[in-house]
């Protein structure tokens, strides 16, 4: 599952009942891994069902093998979801058992579940604890947990606008062995080592790695990783001042993403085009763009500027700027669902 042969690991669990609820509670470790396997499939309503069912087993008492994996996977569906909210309760939850449980093996795992949201809502003591607990446990396990740990310290990194942070996150991923066996669609540091290696101009490393994960992600079919992938391709076009192709690129993946339940990776796909749009003269489009980001969605806890960037300012070529401000306009709301 974790080299991105997803269709393989959901053929493992072929025997569970479709509907989470009539799974027997003597398998609700099976419908946990089901779940996880549904989120690397990028099918993140069923795995966000599968999940929660084994977690609301585990609250009402049931024993199980990997609680805290369970419930940190079920934050980290949840994010991808919008649901911010349910996201921190689960995530939090599952660092103090993991810490209560003296379970070591499992704190990369869940303190990178706690980083996003804090991270995206401009909560930098909250998330840069996390990461560094994920990197310390990094430190102990390597392997997948340093896979971890760049995945957090890489979200942070985006969400801080800091592409020095997400390259120190992404050489704790490097160092670990066999790193080529894990997919880099899958995880976030790569797609954030990608956006930082176009931010700070070295375009040729960004195009050697976002081919690797587009070919990745269109092998796994997972809309969230292609999604992902279309924004690094436009963002790269921009930074290479191929407007045209930048324009084709986010334009396809924004009308491909409409109707997804991707609200961060849509989010970021839309403003991005946006910014496109600003650099075409297109400003009024652009402008567009960004108001449902900012009206209908908590598209980050706290935005540097939500408006797209002038052309030939700073940060217009490539991504988001998400340094702590206050927001916009209003605070972001609770716990929805978002729509791009």
């Amino acid at each position: 599952m974790l080299s991105g042969d997803v269709a393989r690991a959901l053929a493992l669990f072929s025997d569970l009942p479709a509907r989470p609820a009539m799974v027997p509670a003597a398998r609700t470790d099976a419908v946990a891994f089901r779940g996880v396997a549904r989120l690397w499939a990028g099918d993140l309503r069923a795995a966000a069902e599968d999940l929660a069912l084994a977690v609301n087993r585990i609250n009402a008492g049931v024993q199980v093998r990997f609680p805290c994996r369970a419930l940190a996977f079920l934050a980290e569906t949840e994010f991808r979801l919008g649901r911010w909210d349910d996201s921190r309760v689960h995530a939090e939850m599952a660092v103090v058992l993991a810490c209560d449980a003296d379970r070591g093996y499992d704190l990369a795992l869940v303190h990178s579940a706690a980083v996003p949201v804090a991270a995206c809502r401009g909560d930098w003591t909250a998330a840069d604890g996390h990461a560094q607990a994920a990197e310390q446990a990094a430190g102990t396990f390597g392997g997948f947990a340093a896979i971890l740990a760049a995945s957090a310290r890489g979200i942070l990194g985006l969400a801080r606008d800091d592409p020095e942070e997400v390259l120190h996150g992404a050489a704790v991923a490097l160092a670990a062995p066999e790193i080529d066996r894990y997919d880099p669609a899958a995880f976030w540091w790569r797609p954030a080592q990608v956006w930082a290696l176009i931010r700070t101009g070295r375009l040729g490393q960004a195009e050697l790695i976002l081919a690797s994960i587009e070919a990745r992600a269109a092998r796994r079919g997972d809309s969230a990783a292609l999604t992902q992938a279309a924004w690094l391709r436009g963002s790269l076009a921009m930074a290479c001042d191929d407007l045209d192709q930048a324009d084709e690129v986010l334009r396809t993946a924004c009308g491909a993403a409409r109707g997804q339940p991707l609200p961060f990776h849509g989010g970021l796909l839309d403003l991005q085009y946006s910014r496109c749009l600003s650099r075409l003269q297109r400003h009024g489009a652009a402008v567009d763009g960004c108001v449902p980001l900012v009206m209908s969605s908590a598209f980050w806890g706290r935005v540097r500027s939500c408006a797209p960037a002038k052309p030939n300012s700073p940060g217009s070529a490539c991504g988001p700027s998400l340094a702590a401000t206050p927001p916009c306009r209003g605070s972001p709301p609770r716990n929805c669902e978002w729509r791009s």
